[in-house]
C-alpha cells in the first residue's frame, strides 16, 4: 500500500482534522499504519468498517479480527523489524488511537518491558562508550561509536563522510591519494586524524580531531568492502549508500538496547544517543580545562558576540591541546608519544642522518688528529737527532 492511499482515507482525513494533528504527526501515524495495512491488506477505512461490524457480531474479544491483527503487528515489527519496545510502542499507539477515535473496543493492550530510566543530569562516561564499541562485532559500529566520542562531530557531518574525507583527515600521516594505499600505510600506524570541516548544521568552520581507535576500527571496516572509491560514502548503509537520518541513529539505539541503558527521564530519547556522545567529548574538554576558543573550534560552534573576533586557531594549536585529552576519549591505553607524523618522522631521519655524518666526521678528524700526531712526533724525534748529533 502506497503512502498516498493512508494520507489520502477518507477516515484518516477525518481524525487530522478533527484532532488538528501537526505535520511530523501525522507523518508518524503513516508510518505506523503503512506496515499494519501491508498485514492486514485493507485501508484504514476497511479496517475500522471490518472493525465495527464484529464488535455487533461477535460479543467476545478474543475472536474478533482486531485482535489477531494487533498481535501479529507487534511480532512483526519486533521479530522481523527488530525495533526497540519504545518504537513500537509509539506505533502501535497510533493503530490504537485511531480505532478508539472511531468508537472500536479495543482488547487489552499488549505488555511490553517498562522502559529503564535515567536522570537527564547523568551523563555518559568513557565506561559507557567502552562497552558499547566492545558490545557489537560491527567493525562499522565500533568505527562509528570511537569517531564520535572522541570528536565530538555531529552524526550528520558523520554520516556524510566520503572516503575523500578520511584521506585528506590523516594526510600528514602519507603522501597517497588512493585508499588502498592509505589503508596499508596507516595499517602499519598509530595515527590522529584532523577533521577540518564547515558542519552540515550550523555551516561554522570545524577543527577537531578522533582517536586512533577511531582509525583502526575504521580501516578494518574498509577492508571488508568492494566498493572503495575516493567518493563514496565512508560509513555506508547495508545498500552501499548513504545513511537515512533515522538509519544512523540506529546505529546508537541498537547499542543503548542491547546494553539496557534506558532513556532519559521525560522523555523517548535513548541513553546512549548521538548528542550525548558530543556532550562526553564537550565535558571532558572542559574538565581538561581546554581553552576557550579552541573548545568552540573543536565543537564547531561560533564565538560569542563578546569573544574578541580577532583570534585565529589553527591545527597546529588544536591538536596540542587535543594531544592532552585523547587519552580521556579513548578506551584504551594510549600513550601521545606514538603519533609520529610523515613530518616528524622525516625530521627523525633527518636528525639521524646528521648524528651519523657527525659521528663520521669525528672519526675522521679523529683519524687526521691521530696522523698529526703521528708527524709532530717523528718531526720531534728528527729534531732531537739532529741536535744530538750537533753535540758530538
Amino acid at each position: 500500500m502506497l503512502k498516498e492511499d493512508i494520507i489520502n482515507d477518507p477516515l484518516m482525513q477525518r481524525l487530522e482534522l478533527r484532532k488538528q494533528l501537526r505535520k511530523n504527526t501525522v507523518s508518524s501515524y503513516v508510518t505506523a499504519f503503512m506496515p499494519y495495512c501491508e498485514l492486514t491488506k485493507k485501508t484504514p477505512s476497511e479496517l475500522r468498517s471490518e472493525a465495527y461490524k464484529e464488535q455487533v457480531t461477535i460479543p467476545d474479544k478474543m475472536d474478533r479480527s482486531i485482535n489477531t491483527y494487533l498481535f501479529r503487528y507487534y511480532k512483526f515489527l519486533k521479530e522481523e523489524r527488530g525495533l526497540e519496545d519504545s518504537t513500537i510502542r509509539t506505533m502501535m499507539s497510533r493503530i490504537r488511537a485511531f480505532y478508539n477515535e472511531f468508537d472500536i473496543d479495543l482488547p487489552k493492550n499488549i505488555r511490553m518491558k517498562k522502559k529503564k530510566t535515567r536522570r537527564e543530569s547523568e551523563s555518559l562516561s568513557i565506561d559507557h562508550v567502552r562497552e558499547a564499541i566492545l558490545s557489537t562485532n560491527s567493525w562499522k559500529f565500533k568505527a562509528v561509536i570511537a569517531l564520535a566520542a572522541s570528536s565530538g562531530l555531529r552524526s550528520g557531518d558523520i554520516r556524510h563522510f566520503t572516503i575523500q574525507d578520511f584521506i585528506d583527515a590523516t594526510e600528514e600521516y602519507h603522501d597517497e591519494r588512493d585508499i588502498n594505499n592509505v589503508i596499508s600505510t596507516l595499517e602499519k600506524r598509530r595515527v590522529i586524524p584532523c577533521w577540518e570541516l564547515y558542519s552540515e548544521k550550523t555551516s561554522e568552520h570545524t577543527i577537531t580531531f578522533s582517536s586512533p581507535e577511531s582509525v583502526e576500527y575504521t580501516l578494518k571496516y574498509l577492508k571488508t568492502r568492494n566498493d572503495l572509491s575516493n567518493d563514496s560514502i565512508l560509513y555506508t548503509n547495508k545498500f552501499g549508500g548513504l545513511y537515512s537520518k533515522s538509519g544512523f541513529i540506529q546505529i546508537f539505539k541498537s547499542a543503548n538496547s542491547n546494553l539496557d541503558y534506558g532513556y532519559i527521564e521525560g522523555n523517548e530519547y535513548s541513553f546512549f544517543h548521538a548528542h550525548n556522545l558530543r556532550s562526553f567529548f564537550s565535558t571532558t574538554l572542559n574538565k581538561a580545562g581546554v581553552p576557550y576558543a579552541i573548545y568552540k573550534k573543536m565543537m564547531g560552534q561560533a564565538l560569542g558576540g563578546s569573544d574578541p573576533a580577532y583570534i585565529h586557531i589553527d591545527k597546529k594549536t588544536c591538536k596540542n591541546e587535543y594531544l592532552r585529552v585523547v587519552k580521556d576519549l579513548s578506551i584504551h591505553k594510549v600513550e601521545v608519544y606514538d603519533f609520529k607524523t610523515k613530518e616528524y618522522e622525516e625530521f627523525l631521519k633527518e636528525k639521524e642522518q646528521m648524528i651519523k655524518e657527525r659521528e663520521e666526521n669525528n672519526k675522521r678528524l679523529d683519524k687526521m688528529q691521530h696522523a698529526m700526531d703521528v708527524m709532530k712526533r717523528q718531526a720531534d724525534a728528527e729534531k732531537k737527532f739532529k741536535e744530538e748529533n750537533k753535540k758530538d
